[in-house]
């Protein structure tokens, strides 16, 4: 089952990033049957994310992107189920923001800073478990 889940989160990762890259969207037809299939293995934080991930589509629905709340969401219940770091969001804030210094960019998508930090994570989770 794990192994299921790791290539669903990692489809959604490729293709949201090339989708929000490409078009400056992330479709919903990829991150909703994601997001169903977690309910498998539902829990209290999968609820808290997807409560918290409405509320700040409605508090900040002109600054964040609908569909990078979604993909969000997405890796926060994926990589709690897998068992990985909840850091992805730091490394993708934190290299969304040197790259939005240095293009100087008003507007960039996300999608792919969110899939960076989560490789990250997911990578330094396993160098962690390997110590």
């Amino acid at each position: 089952m794990k192994w299921l889940l790791f290539f669903v989160l990692v489809s959604v990762l490729a293709v949201g990033s090339y989708f929000d890259l490409r078009f400056r969207r992330i479709p919903n037809w990829l991150t909703y049957p994601a997001l169903l299939l977690s309910i498998l293995k539902i829990d209290r934080f999968s609820i808290f994310v997807l409560l918290l991930g409405i509320v700040l589509a409605i508090l900040f629905h002109s600054q964040i992107g609908a569909g990078d709340l979604k993909m969000a969401a997405v890796i926060a219940i994926y990589s709690h189920i897998l068992g990985y770091s909840q850091y992805w969001i730091m490394y993708a804030f934190i290299s969304g923001g040197i790259f939005a210094l240095i293009s100087r960019k008003r507007t960039l998508p996300f999608a792919p800073f969110m899939a960076s930090g989560a490789l990250i994570s997911i990578g330094f989770g396993n160098l962690i478990n390997l110590a």
